[in-house]
């Protein structure tokens, strides 16, 4: 969605939008639109010499409302309202000083485009994570930037890997032949910290990609990629905390901007089920939400109106620079329910059309606490339950029969109907262990998890390099469970990219797993169909997904004996409109129910046909 110079009428877009001019006054953002529903932004110009009487805009539709010094002088906040009947162009800022000097600025207003990313989420999606330091590194040049305190080191598993934006754009073709319809990103903003920079959990500057990244050209063309492929973009921001280098805080703006609760070294653990349970006391929740989670990332006020009206502003010019319209919040418990109730509205004004997904990292049934938010804008949640059912239910290590009974009983806890297209299931995430760990490491178990999170109800999220079985346990590290994706770098001796030197085993589930998403992908009304399952039997669970004149039925075999199954009598409501089956994975064909064999600690996946 590059925007075109003759339609800015000359002017050039300045996509980083916090550039220190050549007199040192820096505004952020440096940018808005014409016609946009939010047309009241405030502006904060930063490195304002001593002096300041005054400050004005000559610029006919643009007016200049107010300006007020923040605690600390050297920033000031304006106040601007861009009329209908603005037109396009170059806005001179004139700050006026004492013996009658002035310093310039330029604020830049666009024109709007038409293009947007794909902004619906639908239980037929099968969402593919990447952080985009661990996927791939295309551009080796962007690893050593000068002005970056973090220099690149993949012998140090919380360091700075190098996989970057263009990495991701090269292997769109991969994620979509994988079977995979959306692609989600762990922030992406400059976070130029000492250490654990690459995750990007604390924000430097709310207007730019992080250069090692690449630049935010790059990320527009991310998103036109994405939209060329048919691929859903979803971008995980961070509003309820930055990094210390960030010139609010570094330069300290104004206290009030921050908790004052400092990072306690003793016992900084932030308990997520406190943060949304109905019954804690409101201190307990406070307690939890204005912590640091990290000595690196001061939490914000989200109590102080200045503060939520720059984190709103920053979100809409992600969206409008590059048509995003599906965005995820990070730690969503974090921010305060006035605040995202408030956000969800700004956001839902300016682009009915969007998604927002609330990452909840609460492993209780959270979606009743966010149907308040529904009105505004359609929200969909992350169901921390569902891995943690997965990790145990089909191991060794656990009794057969309780595992089917938990897949039972997670079900008629949940409202399928309603859960179908706002409940985000996974295996695993960065904050997670690895699914494949979860799994014993064994593959059948593995394709078991799999099998069951991509056809029961919900929206399927898939961690990068799970189809490569990549390991990790989250209580040894969270570097452990963000390892590089094989072949991401020239130097890699496997590929999973090309499968170049991947073992037979890992290249046979991974052709499972792409024959089951591709399913996925070529029966987008299966999935968007109705639900019944069967009470569990001798370690076995069943169940059905049904819409018109399709059907897949799903039999997870979870004792350690084959099983012949007789299909007629028992799932006769299920079956009997449909003449015959085909195994999804393994291609078999059948055409009596009563002759399917159900191996020992096995899912089996029958799409039925008449």
């Amino acid at each position: 969605m590059k925007y075109i110079i003759s339609l800015l009428l000359g002017i050039p877009l300045l996509l980083n939008t916090n550039i220190t001019l050549a007199n040192g006054i820096e505004l952020s953002p440096k940018n808005w639109w014409q016609n946009m529903h939010l047309n009241k932004i405030t502006l904060i110009a930063e490195n304002i010499p001593l002096g300041l009487r005054s400050v004005t805009i000559n610029y006919q539709g643009v007016n200049l409302t107010d300006f007020t010094a923040a605690q600390n002088n050297t920033f000031y906040y304006l106040e601007i309202e861009i009329n209908r009947d603005a037109r396009a162009g170059a806005i001179p800022v004139t700050f006026h000083f004492a013996n009658n000097k002035t310093n310039s600025s330029v604020f830049y207003l666009y024109k709007r485009t038409e293009n947007t990313c794909d902004s619906k989420l639908t239980a037929a999606d099968a969402i593919y994570q990447i952080i985009p330091d661990r996927f791939c590194d295309s551009r080796p040049q962007n690893n050593q930037i000068k002005q970056y305190f973090e220099k690149p080191d993949r012998l140090n598993p919380g360091g700075i890997h190098g996989g970057d934006i263009e990495g991701i754009i090269k292997n769109i073709p991969y994620i979509s032949e994988l079977g995979c319809t959306s692609i989600e990103l762990t922030p992406v903003l400059e976070s130029n910290l000492m250490t654990h920079s690459y995750d990007r959990m604390g924000t430097t500057n709310h207007y730019k990609i992080d250069e090692r990244l690449g630049s935010n050209s790059d990320y527009i063309s991310l998103a036109e990629e994405c939209n060329k492929n048919n691929i859903k973009l979803i971008q995980t921001f961070v509003l309820h905390q930055i990094g210390k280098q960030h010139p609010w805080y570094k330069k300290m703006i104004d206290p009030d901007f921050f908790y004052r609760s400092l990072y306690n070294y003793d016992d900084n653990t932030i308990n997520f089920n406190i943060l949304l349970d109905p019954y804690a006391t409101e201190k307990a929740k406070a307690d939890n939400r204005e912590i640091w989670e990290q000595a690196n990332w001061p939490t914000l006020n989200q109590n102080n109106p200045i503060v939520q009206k720059l984190i709103v502003q920053h979100c809409i010019w992600w969206m409008e620079t590059s048509g995003l319209r599906i965005i995820k919040i990070n730690q969503a418990a974090r921010n305060t329910p006035d605040f995202l109730s408030s956000f969800a509205k700004k956001i839902k004004q300016e682009y009915p059309e969007m998604n927002l997904i609330l990452d909840t990292k609460s492993t209780y049934n959270t979606y009743n606490q966010w149907q308040k938010y529904r009105a505004e804008v359609p929200v969909h949640y992350t169901d921390y339950a569902f891995p943690k059912l997965m990790s145990n239910a089909f191991s060794t290590y656990e009794k057969s029969n309780e595992g089917v009974h938990d897949l039972y009983s997670y079900a008629i806890k949940h409202d399928v109907k309603t859960d179908i297209a706002s409940k985000i299931i996974c295996l695993d995430n960065p904050f997670l262990s690895r699914a494949y760990t979860n799994a014993d490491s064994e593959s059948n178990q593995m394709l078991m998890m799999l099998g069951t999170l991509l056809t029961t109800p919900g929206i399927a999220s898939i961690y990068y390099g799970t189809e490569w079985q990549l390991k990790g346990n989250y209580n040894k590290g969270v570097s452990t469970v963000r390892r590089d994706f094989p072949g991401g770098w020239a130097t890699d001796a496997q590929n999973g990219f090309s499968q170049n030197q991947m073992s037979h085993d890992k290249i046979t589930f991974y052709h499972q797993l792409k024959a089951i998403l591709q399913w996925r992908k070529n029966n987008k009304e299966v999935l968007n169909g109705d639900f019944i399952h069967f009470y569990p039997q001798n370690d076995i669970y069943t169940f059905a997904r049904i819409s018109n004149n399709k059907a897949l039925l799903v039999v997870i075999n979870n004792s350690d004996h084959k099983s012949n199954l007789s299909l007629s009598a028992k799932y006769e409501e299920v079956i009997s409109n449909y003449t015959r089956g085909l195994d999804i994975v393994s291609g078999a064909r059948y055409m009596d129910y009563n002759e399917i064999i159900a191996p020992a600690k096995s899912i089996t996946m029958l799409e039925l046909r008449k």
